[in-house]
């Protein structure tokens, strides 16, 4: 069985001209013990 947890957050570049992101992050752990992930960014 795959479990799977989604992780939302906001980040901010330091550098340039200091946009934020908004990231989402999809971790699934497979059935054999090896992690897989999906992210994306958006302004």
């Amino acid at each position: 069985m795959i479990k799977s947890e989604v992780y939302r957050f906001s980040y901010t570049l330091t550098r340039g001209l200091g946009r934020t992101y908004e990231v989402t992050i999809n971790v699934a752990r497979l059935d054999s013990g090896a992690f897989a992930y999906a992210g994306v960014g958006a302004l």
